[in-house]
């Protein structure tokens, strides 16, 4: 080829370097020209122009190769988004029913993350709402009842006094108007106590207890009121757990006189330790409480014998106020089976 047909720049680098090279390069094409000078021809040199037209087919090879994967991929998060969306309207749809009141929804739990912490987190919330709904249908009907019997017996009682015939029958009158007066006042105090702690969004003041002696110290002062029976403790004299004295002394009190009422001849208290937690469980030798009942119990105004006086059941606040507690400690309560034969109630708090 002449070199007065050559581009200037190609001229000169063939001038200068003895070969000069042009490219022309895009997507589907290659165009590739080698320049050589031919000795004794100044004026010429060796043009050598490269064939694309091999790498032309598998450039379009490439491209099909290309739109096959972008293809594949599009179908493979179609198909595997399908069961997350299936997820997500399972999740709207109980979210919907719950939100409409039917608190007994929950949503299938076996879901990808962050799908399966979410269904988790809405089944707890339902959970909780349906245990709010039922403990305030209990307390609805319950205060009014509770309160009901000693304002009647006090009116009764006042009645009577009017028609005493001597100070003696007056004085036992005064008697049973000031029982009455200290049953109302340890309903007031149940319920205030039941109170502070459901609506109480207040971190509570924790301190190291030493479990052991503190579990003691409760059995010396409740233990007389039932002296046929035997109270036996294992604790490591170690044992600490960080919390609030005058709940966890009220929980535990709530507990051990449950098991002085169905007991038998014993009660154990036994704290066990594990790497990340600690069990404090109250059982006694009693008839025990049925599973389909263990779920009710915890509910405030609850007594599974309706035959049971406040004189010999309390109110049935004392369960309830006990898994206040250790919820408010980040725990959990839970009755069972125990090895005595009667109810085993376990309180788990996190360490």
């Amino acid at each position: 080829q002449p070199r007065d047909e050559m581009p200037v720049a190609l001229r000169q680098t063939l001038t200068q370097e003895g070969v000069a090279i042009r490219m022309d390069v895009d997507l589907f094409d290659e165009d590739i020209a080698l320049y050589f000078p031919l000795n004794g021809y100044p004026d010429l040199a060796l043009h050598y122009q490269g064939n694309d037209q091999l790498y032309a087919h598998y450039n379009w090879l490439l491209l099909g190769l290309m739109l096959a994967l972008l293809v594949g991929i599009g179908l493979s998060v179609w198909w595997l988004g399908r069961p997350l969306g299936r997820h997500i309207d399972q999740l709207a749809e109980v979210s919907r029913d719950i939100g409409a009141g039917q608190l007994s929804a929950r949503a299938a739990e076996q879901a990808p993350a962050p799908l399966g912490k979410l269904a988790r987190d809405l089944n707890t919330m339902a959970q909780q709402l349906d245990q709010l709904m039922q403990e305030q249908e209990a307390m609805t009907g319950a205060v009014s009842h509770e309160l009901r019997t000693p304002i009647a017996n006090l009116r009764f009682a006042l009645d009577m006094t009017r028609a005493a015939a001597n100070m003696d029958q007056l004085r036992q009158q005064v008697l049973e108007m000031d029982g009455d007066i200290d049953a109302l006042d340890d309903l007031v105090d149940e319920l205030l106590t039941y109170a502070r702690l459901r609506h109480s969004s207040e971190q509570v003041a924790k301190q190291h207890l030493p479990l052991r002696r503190l579990l003691q110290a409760l059995i010396d002062k409740l233990g007389p009121q039932q002296p046929g029976l035997h109270y036996q403790l294992e604790c490591d004299p170690k044992a600490q757990l960080l919390a609030n004295e005058r709940d966890l002394q009220r929980a535990v009190s709530n507990l051990l006189r449950n098991a002085q009422r169905y007991a038998s001849t014993q009660v154990v208290i036994r704290v066990q330790t594990h790497p990340a937690s600690l069990t404090l469980t109250v059982e006694d030798d009693g008839p025990g409480i049925p599973p389909a009942e263990r779920q009710r119990v915890w509910l405030p105004f609850t007594r599974l014998d309706e035959s049971r006086t406040r004189a010999s059941g309390g109110f049935g606040l004392g369960l309830a106020i006990v898994r206040r507690i250790v919820q408010q400690h980040g725990g959990e309560a839970r009755v069972d089976t125990g090895a005595l034969g009667g109810a085993a109630f376990i309180l788990r708090f996190v360490l």
